[in-house]
């Protein structure tokens, strides 16, 4: 249409110049053809400008639904991949899904964006049209023309609105589908943190289980903790790195994530290896201390037991002297009381260190010197030992005999009795049964006897006990009673023959318990002798 009013100008602007002529060579009426000229320019001139303005508004129309129809292409585009259901679970398959949606929003808002503008322009246009319009030049009623164009514009205004609710729509479908793939990358980054810490810890407990050396002395041992110590820190790491990846996946959990529960529980499983690797960690290292804690009691126990060889190889006291005896009661109670911890923990950590473990074969040999040690030095201590078997030999010899003479006089009491229950009828039967009672009555005394004799042999007993502790104080001032032995003896010689009354307060204490012990010996002797004779006057 613009062409052909633009191909009908030339007549008109002929028509023009005629009418100037004639108006030149017809001066009466030249007042009504200029007028004439001039409604005809006029008009002429609106209908270009209509045209103009029909033909900007129709190449905004134009623009507008090129826009629009590629603003729907984007859209079906990402509508379509949000509406895609494969849940990667690579990390870079989901980075290339949230790039490819992201890629695809965008151009979809760049085209939104011209088509906006594309009718926003045309609304402004129809709207300005509308505004600048004074004449009409179709003959048509004045009130079908502006409902034509209000309804244009309102169809614009619901192409725009459409635009904005296509958008709204499809932006939601967008957040949904990138909010699952976000949950998706964020669960593939803590699966593979997740795998990679599995394997880390994996790796170091090997190493720890192989890791099963304990040293020989505690110079080694100490060097294998010190090593060992540098393990710690890295541990503790692990573990509050698993920690962090167990809560994060608990944080997916609450927020929906899709296999969370199944990525909780390996979490778990994960966080739980690290606390076995750390109390392992732990439990090795206080196994060095007491293995380092081990190797220098044992090597204390050596040094005190080589002492104590030196002291019994060395002692030149006689075989059946009671301090020989004493001084191999001491040595064997300190023996044992030395070697009974360290072997005892030697032996613990054997236990749970493992007894086939090849690493423990220095805690192994330490133990096996202790003891070899603790048997060559008890095979040294027999006086002692010697001295008790040949005691207890003895009481029990004079206790057999007690209780031999005892039944013996019990048997012969209720035999007589049940044999001599008739007083007799006359008075020699009388008289025999008196002297028969009498001489009964002497048995008894005798058994009497043997009682006192019992009771002195306990007394006996006691003074040898005694006497063992009075040797073990006797060794203490033995330097002593060595330099005043010629006088302690000319003394009881002396006393022995009855030359001279010796006052035991004056006596130091040892040689005071020796002289009363010798006084009680002496006074038991004579009542052995009494009973002695005793016995062979009665029968």
């Amino acid at each position: 249409m613009m062409l052909t009013s633009q191909n009908k100008q030339s007549p008109v602007e002929e028509l023009l110049r005629q009418a100037d002529q004639l108006i030149a060579t017809q001066k009466p009426r030249a007042e009504v053809y200029a007028a004439m000229a001039e409604s005809l320019g006029r008009a002429w001139k609106d209908i270009n400008l209509n045209l103009e303005l029909r033909k900007q508004i129709l190449d905004l129309n134009v623009q507008y639904h090129t826009k629009a129809r590629e603003f729907f292409e984007k859209m079906d585009s990402l509508e379509a991949s949000c509406a895609d259901t494969v849940v990667p679970i690579e990390i870079e398959a989901v980075k290339g899904f949230l790039a490819t949606i992201h890629d695809l929003r965008r151009a979809l808002l760049e085209s939104l964006m011209g088509a906006l503008q594309a009718g926003n322009s045309l609304l402004g246009e129809a709207e300005g049209a509308r505004g600048r319009r004074h004449t009409r030049l179709e003959t048509r009623s004045n009130s079908e023309v502006p409902l034509i164009e209000l309804q244009s514009i309102s169809q614009v205004q619901g192409w725009l609105d459409e635009l904005h609710v296509k958008r709204q729509i499809l932006e939601a479908t967008f957040n949904r589908r990138k909010t699952q793939l976000e949950q998706c990358l964020a669960l593939a980054i803590l699966a593979t943190d997740l795998r990679e810490l599995e394997d880390i810890v994996h790796d170091r407990r090997e190493l720890l289980a192989n890791s099963n050396q304990y040293g020989d002395s505690s110079s080694s041992a100490e060097l294998l903790l010190h090593e060992h110590k540098k393990l710690l820190p890295e541990a503790k790491q692990l573990q509050e790195r698993a920690l962090k990846i167990t809560k994060a996946t608990e944080q997916l959990v609450a927020s929906g994530c899709f296999a969370g529960e199944q990525a909780t529980a390996q979490s778990y499983v994960v966080l739980l290896t690290t606390s076995d690797y750390l109390a392992e960690l732990q439990n090795r290292e206080s196994l060095l201390e007491r293995v380092i804690a081990f190797f220098r009691s044992a090597q204390t126990v050596l040094t005190k037991l080589d002492q104590l060889e030196i002291q019994l190889t060395a002692t030149e006291l006689p075989k059946t002297s009671p301090q020989l005896a004493q001084l191999h009661a001491q040595c064997s109670k300190a023996i044992e009381e030395a070697t009974a911890a360290p072997i005892a923990e030697g032996y613990a950590i054997l236990d749970q260190a493992g007894r086939g473990v090849s690493g423990t074969a220095g805690v192994r040999r330490m133990v096996e010197e202790l003891e070899n040690k603790k048997i060559t030095l008890d095979a040294l201590c027999t006086a002692h030992r010697e001295e008790n078997v040949r005691v207890n030999a003895a009481l029990n010899n004079f206790l057999e005999k007690h209780n031999e003479i005892y039944t013996w006089l019990v048997t012969i009491a209720e035999a007589f009795l049940q044999g001599h229950q008739h007083m007799g009828g006359d008075l020699p039967m009388a008289r025999d049964f008196l002297d028969l009672h009498n001489q009964l009555l002497n048995d008894l005394q005798l058994k009497s006897i043997l009682e006192n004799r019992l009771d002195l042999s306990r007394i006996y007993v006691k003074f040898h006990m005694e006497a063992d502790i009075v040797n073990k104080e006797m060794d203490k001032l033995e330097s002593s009673l060595l330099q005043k032995q010629g006088r302690y003896r000319r003394r009881n010689d002396e006393a022995d023959r009855g030359e001279i009354r010796i006052d035991s307060s004056s006596l130091p204490i040892g040689q005071e318990y020796r002289y009363h012990l010798y006084k009680s010996g002496a006074k038991g002797d004579k009542e052995s002798k009494a009973i002695t004779n005793g016995r062979e006057c009665s029968y």
